[in-house]
């Protein structure tokens, strides 16, 4: 494990990670063993990595995907059939950002996941204009303060001077910088 990110935390926080370009694929496994490790129930939005190939990543870090459900944002852009049964919720992009609200919004409620984990920032920003994002990263917030969930989303190290992760500042309680 690189860097321990979970060390200082308090319940419901909202943390955004910012992760070295080079080291983004390992550091998010690291990042999701750790939360498994810690949390009982995780949401894990991926905007990035299809289905198939996450779980077989996450098993082979011995994460336990038991403790995960997914919100898919990117899977049934390469496979429109694609049912992830009860584990998987899929929306049709990573750039409907009003399906991914409606279905994080969804596993709140029905899930009631102590931890978030939403991969990445930096993905929306391809699909989508910095304030899109940022509203609906401020809306996204609300919901997971009042749901009570402890919520860890993810940006390139990259995109730092990007106007949404200059302003995720005033919607975070802590910001850390993956090493």
């Amino acid at each position: 494990m690189a860097e321990d990110i979970i060390k200082g935390m308090e319940a419901n926080q909202i943390v955004l990670i910012i992760i070295p370009n080079e080291i983004y694929s390992d550091a998010i496994m690291d990042i999701a063993k750790q939360l498994s490790g810690k949390y009982k129930n995780i949401c894990y939005v991926s905007l990035n990595k299809l289905y198939n190939s996450l779980i077989a990543a996450l098993e082979k870090k011995g994460v336990n995907t038991g403790k995960f459900y997914f919100v898919d944002a990117i899977t049934k852009t390469a496979d429109p059939n694609f049912d992830g049964g009860k584990k998987c919720k899929c929306v049709s992009s990573p750039s409907h950002l009003t399906e991914i609200s409606l279905e994080i919004s969804a596993g709140l409620k029905d899930n009631k996941p102590d931890c978030l984990l939403l991969d990445s920032l930096s993905t929306l920003l391809i699909y989508q204009k910095d304030e899109v994002v940022t509203q609906f990263v401020h809306s996204l917030v609300a919901r997971l303060r009042s749901a009570n969930c402890t919520t860890f989303f993810t940006a390139l190290e990259g995109d730092t001077q990007r106007n949404l992760i200059k302003q995720l500042g005033m919607f975070v309680d802590k910001t850390i910088h993956y090493k």
